[in-house]
């Protein structure tokens, strides 16, 4: 039988979610609307009854929230802004152990979606902006400090309007990041690391 439950968050409209699970425990992490002020809200619930609050992380300098995801113990925040990527907490203590880290000097657009590969985070760009291709923006752990950027380009064709990424294991494990876009038809590329050194691309029409 299902149950459906309504909550009253007294907040704006919710930007981007994630189920944080710690053993026998489940969390769901809410990113909410901007509040007028360029600034945002994030808060940490039980999965299981969303009145149980564990973290109320208010006034985060950004336009909007517009993606998360987990690795090593902190939770990393893809977010509009004009200088920042994008902000990393503590699981545990996230009023305690944060940080934030700038835009790199390649890109001029704040990425809408982020994944982790068991060793790394990508955060991808959309490629909206004139002249500017779609990118993956790779980095390090903890502390968000950026690893390379990989513009989503080859042989004259190039990425733009990216709508989406996923990633299939760690790179350097054989695994790859795949961007779809919102075109028609919707182009994807598959990103995975060069034998050589670097990195390889590939784009398909999805026809």
């Amino acid at each position: 039988m299902r149950q459906f439950k309504s909550f009253q968050f007294g907040k704006k409209q919710v930007t981007a979610i994630h189920l944080q699970e710690d053993g026998e425990h489940r969390y769901l992490w809410i990113a909410f609307n901007n509040n007028g002020d360029g600034t945002c809200d994030l808060r940490k619930v039980d999965a299981g009854d969303f009145t149980q609050i564990y973290a109320d992380i208010t006034g985060i300098d950004c336009n909007r929230i517009n993606d998360m995801t987990e690795h090593a113990g902190y939770l990393y925040l893809a977010v509009d802004d004009e200088i920042r990527l994008g902000y990393y907490y503590s699981l545990s203590a996230p009023l305690i152990t944060n940080g934030s880290r700038g835009k790199t000097l390649y890109t001029n657009e704040s990425p809408i979606r982020v994944v982790y590969d068991g060793t790394y985070s990508y955060f991808l760009t959309p490629g909206l902006a004139s002249g500017e291709p779609a990118k993956i923006i790779k980095t390090e752990q903890y502390n968000m400090s950026i690893d390379t950027v990989i513009d989503l380009q080859i042989s004259g064709d190039i990425i733009t309007n990216a709508i989406g990424i996923t990633v299939n294991g760690a790179l350097a494990s054989g695994g790859s990041l795949w961007v779809v876009t919102g075109d028609n038809p919707a182009k994807l590329a598959r990103v995975f690391e060069a034998s050589g050194g670097g990195y390889s691309i590939q784009i398909t029409d999805l026809l």
